[in-house]
């Protein structure tokens, strides 16, 4: 059951680093590790004001409709800088498929849990994204 885990877990590497089509230079990126940088220099746990982003009435109240997500990834660049915050989806993935893992060895039992958790993240590893 435990090396059923394990290997799974080594697919899950092996699937993120194939199919993760988030690259160096995506825009994407970049909010949230300036936004978390932004935190920890700061000092604080949130911000509630963005002075350096003007016309959203940001400079003003920051409304972080994101709070636990930018909480999480201040948290992470306070221990492990730029690369702590891009931990995150491996990070995430890990924890939905040990999630699917259980609750499916719950209901149908390790072996056949293990392999429909398997099969689905053969036939569509984005949904580690």
């Amino acid at each position: 059951m435990l090396a059923g885990a394990a290997l799974l877990v080594a697919l899950l590497v092996y699937l993120e680093r194939r199919a993760t089509p988030i690259s160096e230079g995506d825009p994407d990126r970049f909010y949230p590790l300036a936004l978390a940088r932004e935190t920890v220099q700061a000092g604080k746990l949130w911000l509630s004001k963005l002075p350096q982003i003007s016309g959203l009435g940001w400079e003003r109240q920051f409304p972080d409709k994101e709070f636990l997500f930018h909480l999480i990834n201040r948290a992470l660049y306070a221990v492990g800088g730029d690369a702590g915050v891009l931990a995150i989806v491996p990070i995430a993935s890990s924890l939905i498929v040990v999630l699917l893992l259980g609750l499916t060895w719950l209901s149908v039992g390790p072996w056949v849990g293990t392999a429909i958790v398997g099969l689905g993240l053969v036939l569509d590893p984005y949904l580690l994204l």
